[in-house]
């Protein structure tokens, strides 16, 4: 578990609000420029599982797949993150306040009774709706995904106090886009919603999923569970070869459409099964209009709350307590407005230094230090650039003065050049050579004082400045 107040980048940590056998969630705010706030979910991988390849990639994965399902039932995943230095791992999401389908479904079975059918078909209604946009989702260039979630549980079900219920958690979905693909053979998800198909080894296809949310609305409308043992192996049986109760056989007040509807999710044969999502919360949401409709989205969050209890309230109200203080700034904020000075000043002192280099190899290919001394006859330049005459001596000693001053200083390695200015072209040329001229010295702010030769200096710095936690 992260720390309250910690900050991920740009991600200041509230209070953990979950945690799985993968990564912990936690609330948290973003950090924006100009006071800029906004509530989000940290999904961070456990430590334990960060240094493993395989475990890293199907994050990652995750992440990448799930950001391509666009739906106001499935939960949004916003940015992928990652701090080098400490080993940690995380998916920024939507924040769900409220409780997972499991949860409101064991509050309900302690108080004896099952969940108000307008309730429950309302959240399987929806929930069949946000697992038919992830099986319609593209890719960013339009490509069809052919995802399949492959873990469709009451787990992953996340019903907010907004009244919505979204599906959540990719980690175990089968995409064309995933890097990481299952092994033949190999089961993902939970065995108690697992397909038939899946359970023999064969591949996941929409209608696994179908099947699965088929179990999840016999349990929502039951009060209980439908496969239920003590062993995996049990689970397994009673899957592929036990005849699968009727719901009426528990709830024997439901309409038999509604009866016929999650029957028919739960074909075994995928030839008899319903085949869309999409088929599922349409046949649904018409039984429900034949029997009293679907509830609001008020009624939803007042169900929410109330079996939701004091849990919801405490984390609730960490969240508003920890809104009330001061935001953390992120901790290379000031970092990095120092590294922009200083990259700033980095790039005029090369500018300055490039322009001197140039006026200086000018001087030097227009005037030869062994020039003879100027006699009465007028020399004559070449057409293309005009006869420079500087006093050497002069010009080396002041170089080397200002050198060691420079030097002991330790100011930037651009030296006041003497240079001669060119005389004018006239049609009768002196005999006298042009009087050197001084160009003002550059004044420097401390701030740039680094040596433009001493770049590795520079790049040390910024290194110790990015890798400081």
């Amino acid at each position: 578990m992260l720390a309250r107040g910690e900050v991920l980048a740009r991600y200041e940590v509230l209070c953990p609000i979950g945690s799985g056998g993968m990564a912990t969630v936690h609330a948290a705010r973003i950090l924006g420029e100009e006071s800029f706030q906004k509530l989000v979910a940290l999904k961070v991988m456990l430590p334990h599982l960060a240094s493993d390849e395989k475990f890293v990639r199907m994050f990652v994965d995750e992440a990448r797949v799930a950001a391509q399902v666009q739906s106001s039932h499935v939960v949004a995943t916003l940015d992928l993150g990652r701090v080098p230095e400490r080993g940690i791992l995380f998916q920024v999401l939507e924040l769900v306040l409220g409780a997972s389908l499991r949860q409101l479904l064991d509050a309900q079975a302690e108080r004896g009774r099952p969940m108000d059918l307008d309730v429950a078909l309302a959240i399987l209604v929806q929930a069949a709706r946000g697992l038919a946009d992830a099986h319609a989702a593209r890719s960013l260039t339009g490509a069809p995904l052919r995802l399949v979630h492959r873990d469709v549980s009451p787990h992953n079900v996340l019903v907010g106090i907004d009244g919505r219920a979204r599906l959540s958690d990719f980690g175990v979905a089968r995409a064309a886009a995933r890097a990481t693909q299952t092994e033949s053979g190999e089961l993902k998800g939970k065995v108690a919603y697992a397909a038939p198909e899946q359970l023999r080894g064969e591949p996941a296809e929409p209608a696994s999923d179908v099947f699965a949310l088929g179990v999840v609305a016999w349990e929502t409308l039951a009060g209980r569970r439908l496969f239920e043992a003590d062993n995996p192996l049990a689970i397994v049986d009673k899957m592929l070869r036990r005849p699968i109760p009727s719901l009426h056989e528990v709830r024997p007040d439901l309409p038999a459409v509604i009866v016929e509807t999650v029957a028919a999710a739960l074909e075994r044969d995928r030839a008899t099964r319903l085949a869309t999502a999409t088929e599922l919360a349409d046949r649904l949401e018409r039984a429900a209009a034949e029997h009293g409709g679907l509830a609001g989205t008020a009624r939803i969050a007042e169900v929410v709350r109330d079996l939701a209890g004091e849990r919801l309230a405490a984390i609730e109200r960490t969240i508003t307590e920890r809104l009330a203080e001061p935001a953390v700034p992120p901790p290379r904020a000031e970092k990095n407005r120092a590294r922009a000075v200083r990259i700033a000043a980095l790039s005029a002192a090369l500018v300055i230094a490039a322009a001197w280099t140039a006026a200086s190899a000018l001087s030097e290919r227009a005037v030869s230090p062994s020039a003879p001394a100027a006699s009465a006859e007028p020399s004559v330049a070449p057409a293309e650039e005009p006869t420079l005459e500087p006093a050497p001596s002069a010009v080396e000693d002041d170089a080397t003065a200002d050198a060691e001053a420079h030097r002991d200083a330790g100011a930037p390695a651009v030296l006041r050049a003497r240079r001669t200015l060119p005389s004018a072209r006239s049609a009768e040329p002196t005999s006298e050579p042009e009087t050197p001229v001084d160009p003002p010295p550059i004044a420097v702010p401390e701030t740039q004082r680094t040596p433009l030769l001493g770049l590795d200096a520079f790049d040390r710095e910024e290194a110790e400045a990015t890798h400081t936690p």
